[in-house]
């Protein structure tokens, strides 16, 4: 599926001319060769467009995978903390 979702013309010198619309669909098709130089090609399209969802949430994906290795690298290198025992245990002194 075609990201941008827009009805789309495309010529090609020796190849297929081709309208297709917003959902991929080839509407009219033609082909150009050394035959036949010069093709026309009309065809009747659709002008409706419907948004996809990088064009609703932008890059956000992108911004909340850079925060998430910034919280993993940060808390790579963070000190260790030392733990302070509740009831530090009794050591025998020596006489």
């Amino acid at each position: 599926m075609r990201e941008s979702k827009r009805t789309e013309s495309r010529a090609a010198k020796n190849g297929y001319l081709t309208v297709t619309d917003n959902r991929g669909r080839i509407l009219a098709e033609r082909r150009s060769d050394a035959a036949a130089p010069f093709v026309t090609l009309t065809a009747t399209v659709p002008a409706t467009h419907s948004p996809t969802l990088f064009q609703a949430i932008g890059d956000a994906f992108a911004w909340l995978a850079i925060a998430l290795l910034l919280i993993a690298l940060a808390a790579l290198f963070r000190p260790a903390r030392t733990r302070i025992a509740a009831n530090p245990p009794l050591v025998a002194q020596r006489q």
